[in-house]
C-alpha cells in the first residue's frame, strides 16, 4: 500500500494514528487531521508505555541506522537523548 492509499485507508476508518515517514503524506495527513508517527516515534511510544526499555530502543535506533533508513542527526540524537533522561 503506498502513502496515498494509506491515507485514504486512515481517513476512512477513523483511524487513531497513521504510520507513515514520508515528509509530502505526512503533511497530507496532518492538513485531514489525522494523527501520525514514524518509527522512531513509534519507538518512543513503546518507551514511554513501558513496553521497550531503552536498550531496545537503542538497539532499533542501531539497526535502523544499519538498514541506511534515513535519519537525521538531530532525530537520532533526540531519541537516543529522550530515552536517557
Amino acid at each position: 500500500m503506498g502513502e496515498s492509499e494509506a491515507i485514504v485507508f486512515a481517513d476512512n476508518n477513523d483511524a487513531d494514528v497513521l504510520l507513515i515517514e514520508e515528509d509530502a503524506g505526512r503533511q497530507v495527513a496532518k492538513k485531514m487531521r489525522i494523527h501520525v508517527r514514524g518509527s522512531i516515534g513509534v519507538l518512543l511510544y513503546g518507551f514511554d508505555k513501558n513496553v521497550l526499555t531503552a536498550s531496545d530502543v537503542d538497539a532499533a535506533l542501531e539497526g535502523m541506522k544499519k538498514a541506511e533508513r534515513r535519519i537525521s542527526k538531530d532525530l537520532y540524537d533526540y531519541a537516543h537523548e529522550y530515552v536517557r533522561r
